[in-house]
């Protein structure tokens, strides 16, 4: 028998919510793996590059003492990591909202997907994407520099300042699925996820806490070998001037391609999470759960409930092709 589909806009408990997210993972894991490996893994392998540039303009300096001739390395190879990793949040964001939204409209959900299939849906979502960083780094500029000028008058709007931020920044978790998943604007979905944000505010830092330890938990456990491949590392650059052997450099290079695209991929957990966690906000807040609009359908012919009451419950995922 064919399991059930899972829906993504349903109320659950927060039980049933971490249950959604493994059962996705676990019904699509080949899937899943397969394009994050096509796309993080490129991406790890330049990663890999920079970090280890890092780490030896860094080690030069502790060794050599070569502050002024490094650190302009440094700046760079810390500055195309970071460029990197935001490249590497927005493909990978992309592909698992897009594949969340495939598996809810395609018949065989992602059984059989092909790049062909998947293609147009991941090009729009991550143009979305894109805009959404864009706006999430003005947004974040523009609070910046307000609490900058507030603590210029006086330090104690700090008080204030830094709670409303620590306590507003959560309800942004909804702004990608909201504007991702429905055919809505950047900023109407910025107005929705703080709508449906602040009721369910302990939801959302309970999701982060969770996954987020998880991920943690798991990524500290593959970064292992390269923890123990920095120590020798180190150990033969202090022994060598500054200097490690090629060999060693190479060993380094293969262990932090590994740890890097590790991390980006158990990350991935957090976004399908996040998904849910979203759906049942607005399950819970507007009451879009397709199978109740099914039910107060079949109601009708009972005289149960009313023609008005019924609303399209699905039209948070029509005309996605005019995005």
């Amino acid at each position: 028998m064919e399991k059930e589909r899972l829906e993504i806009y349903r109320e659950r408990v927060f039980g049933d919510k971490l249950n959604a997210t493994f059962d996705f993972i676990r019904e699509n894991w080949r899937v899943m793996l397969r394009y994050m490996t096509y796309m993080m893994l490129p991406l790890a392998c330049v990663l890999g590059v920079t970090m280890s540039s890092l780490t030896a303009s860094y080690m030069r300096i502790v060794a050599m003492r070569q502050g002024d001739e490094s650190l302009p390395g440094i700046l760079a190879s810390y500055a195309a990591t970071m460029l990197l990793y935001v490249l590497a949040s927005l493909l990978l964001g992309s592909l698992v909202y897009s594949l969340m939204r495939i598996y809810r409209e395609r018949k065989n959900r992602l059984n059989d997907l092909q790049w062909s299939e998947l293609k147009p849906t991941f090009w729009r979502v991550f143009k979305r994407m894109l805009v959404l960083g864009l706006c999430f780094l003005g947004l974040y500029v523009l609070v910046v520099l307000a609490i900058v000028l507030l603590v210029l008058l006086t330090p104690w709007t700090l008080l204030l300042t830094i709670p409303a931020f620590l306590v507003g920044v959560l309800p942004l978790a909804y702004w990608a699925p909201a504007y991702v998943f429905e055919d809505i604007s950047v900023f109407a979905a910025l107005k929705k996820a703080f709508r449906l944000g602040f009721p369910t505010w302990g939801g959302i830092l309970l999701i982060a806490i969770v996954l987020g330890m998880l991920s943690m938990v798991i990524s500290s456990v593959v970064s292992i070998p390269w923890s123990i491949g920095m120590v020798g590392y180190v150990i033969l650059t202090e022994s060598n001037s500054g200097t490690a052997p090629m060999l060693m450099n190479f060993v380094l290079y293969l262990l932090t391609v590994v740890q890097s695209y590790c991390s980006l991929i158990v990350s991935s957990l957090a976004l399908v999470g996040m998904a849910f966690q979203y759906g049942h906000a607005a399950d819970k807040i507007d009451g879009l759960t397709v199978d109740r609009g099914i039910e107060h359908f079949e109601q009708l012919g009972d005289n149960n409930v009313d023609a008005s009451e019924v609303g399209d419950v699905d039209n948070e995922f029509d005309d996605f092709d005019k995005l």
